[in-house]
């Protein structure tokens, strides 16, 4: 089993840690996680005052994981059929990518990509360790609303068995968006029958906020993966 030790460096794992997580990865047809570079094909016109919105849902790595090896822990609370309605969410992990989302922005009729300047698949760490990561790529800051981001019940449930917090689950299937036009993206996505939401903006500081009825957290260095407290 892994040991416990917490990460020094966010996105430079320990080496134990980097295998086995690449291990699940490939596992679930995941790209493997990265080193803290900034995201592949990530855009440099990311400004303050556009719509994030996330394609796809949070967690579904992990619950996917969670339904194929934990299991029969999860069947001694939640009925059969439930179980393995999260297993099979491994269809929307392999709909749902980076390049699905540009695929599905771009129009013959319109105007290019209609204002999507970027796009982050959510691996590693879940959607705080993706928010945290897309602002420091970019040299902004973000808020976003936490009870906009599209989570799967089956998600929740999976994690309140394993006491794991979903926003800080692997993921795949789920893609953060900067975009000048969130309504424009959402008729895209929607029209391509791609789930999506607008969760937040991007901010002219350097804050990582996230918004919860009348409290705000401010996100800090990534956190280790939630997986890890099951392998």
């Amino acid at each position: 089993m892994t040991d416990k030790r917490a990460l020094t460096d966010p996105g430079q794992w320990e080496w134990q840690d980097r295998q086995r997580l690449e291990q699940v990865c490939e596992e679930l047809g995941l790209a493997k996680p990265p080193n803290g570079e900034n995201p592949a094909g990530f855009g440099s016109g990311v400004r303050p005052g556009q719509d994030l919105a996330i394609a796809g849902y949070i967690g579904l790595g992990g619950t996917v994981w969670m339904g194929l090896h934990r299991e029969e822990i999860l069947r001694k609370t939640l009925p059969e059929d439930y179980v393995e309605s999260g297993k099979a969410l491994q269809a929307d992990m392999d709909r749902v990518s980076a390049a699905a989302v540009l695929n599905a922005a771009v129009s013959e009729t319109d105007r290019g990509n209609d204002g999507v300047v970027a796009v982050y698949d959510v691996i590693q760490g879940g959607i705080f360790a993706a928010l945290w990561e897309f602002a420091r790529a970019a040299g902004t800051g973000i808020y976003a609303r936490l009870k906009d981001i599209p989570v799967r019940q089956q998600t929740v449930e999976f994690c309140e068995v394993f006491d794991l917090n979903p926003y800080q689950l692997l993921s795949g299937g789920c893609t953060l968006i900067a975009a000048d036009n969130g309504c424009d993206l959402l008729y895209r996505m929607n029209r391509a029958g791609i789930s999506c939401a607008v969760i937040g903006k991007v901010t002219k500081d350097h804050d990582r906020v996230v918004a919860h009825d009348d409290t705000c957290r401010y996100l800090t260095r990534p956190q280790r993966d939630e997986i890890f407290k099951l392998l």
